[in-house]
């Protein structure tokens, strides 16, 4: 490094480019503006210690390990870019879910505390159904209800499923039905709907599926005379399309809000239904959930049989997630 004094006591500095563009040498540095009366040939170098100081860090950064004075710049060895022992990391993008490879799966069994009211058709007969919710349990056998969603990216794949089984016992008049005391009617009802949908909206807060697939329905009713047992067995089956969305608004880290419907028709004239789900996180893969479900079917089949019921009803439920 090479010190010169101006007549002005300034202290001057003169940079020049070393050949090949990628070094810098540092010639001449400016380090201070000391005052006139000490410009004369008795300024010593040592009285310049002091000022000199002040640019250690300069020189180590200028300096390339030769003691030359030259600043290299070498950015081929490393991908991350380090100055004074401190490293910058270059920014990571968070993964969406078209970047989620891997399969997520939702296990939720429920229960439907569903209440009827319609009408029903057989061979020419009409009846009107009006069952509460107490009313069906009154006569509930056995049920399985579940939901199961798997999920890829922005793929999903729910399936619901519900079969119950009612049964109910009648006294008869000896004159009606000689030999028998009573009848015993069955009464089987399945639906199972499996949906394709594409989640439109993944954001923190709200996301949106686009769903459709079809509802399978199976309703199945046995009357027997007891004790004989002899009777006779009815059952309706079809098919319907259906085509819906899927809503689901976080209200804080452990609570969220579902609302979900669909509506279609094939095999029955029309059906549809909504529900709305309100659910709170537990565990970090167990959350409880409660809510409120309609279903609504119109169905006219073969000799004279008619299907035009609704079941709504309270729906408790938890959803484990096992992956």
């Amino acid at each position: 490094m090479k010190i010169r004094f101006a007549s002005c006591a300034t202290i001057l500095c003169m940079t020049s480019m070393a050949a090949g563009g990628q070094q810098t040498q540092v010639q001449d540095l400016v380090i201070a503006t000391v005052p006139p009366h000490t410009a004369d040939s008795t300024f010593q170098r040592d009285d310049l210690q002091g000022e000199l100081a002040k640019f250690r860090d300069l020189d180590r950064i200028f300096d390339s390990g030769s003691g030359t004075g030259n600043l290299t710049t070498d950015t081929a060895h490393s991908e991350d870019s380090t100055i004074e022992g401190q490293v910058t990391n270059p920014p990571t993008t968070p993964k969406g879910p078209a970047d989620d490879k891997e399969w997520h799966l939702a296990v939720s069994p429920y229960l439907w505390f569903a209440g009827a009211h319609g009408t029903v058709s057989a061979l020419g007969r009409t009846a009107s159904v009006h069952a509460s919710a107490t009313d069906v349990l009154s006569h509930f056998n056995i049920g399985l209800m579940g939901t199961m969603e798997a999920r890829k990216g922005r793929f999903v794949l729910p399936v619901d499923f519900m079969w119950i089984k009612l049964s109910d016992d009648k006294a008869l008049p000896a004159i009606n039905a000689p030999g028998a005391t009573s009848i015993k009617a069955k009464t089987t009802q399945t639906i199972l709907t499996p949906k394709a949908g594409y989640r439109l909206l993944d954001g923190e807060r709200l996301k949106a599926d686009a769903l459709v697939g079809f509802r399978y329905w199976h309703l199945g009713q046995n009357l027997s005379l007891e004790p004989s047992g002899v009777g006779a067995y009815q059952s309706a089956n079809w098919v319907d399309v259906v085509a819906g969305a899927k809503f689901t608004m976080a209200l804080s880290p452990k609570a969220a809000i579902t609302v979900l419907g669909d509506a279609g028709g094939g095999g029955a004239n029309s059906e549809y239904q909504v529900a709305g789900l309100l659910a709170y996180k537990i565990k970090p893969t167990v959350s409880l959930q409660g809510g409120w479900r309609y279903l609504d079917v119109y169905y006219k089949g073969g000799s004279q049989f008619i299907y035009d019921v609704a079941q709504s009803g309270l729906l408790l439920g938890v959803t484990f997630i096992p992956k």
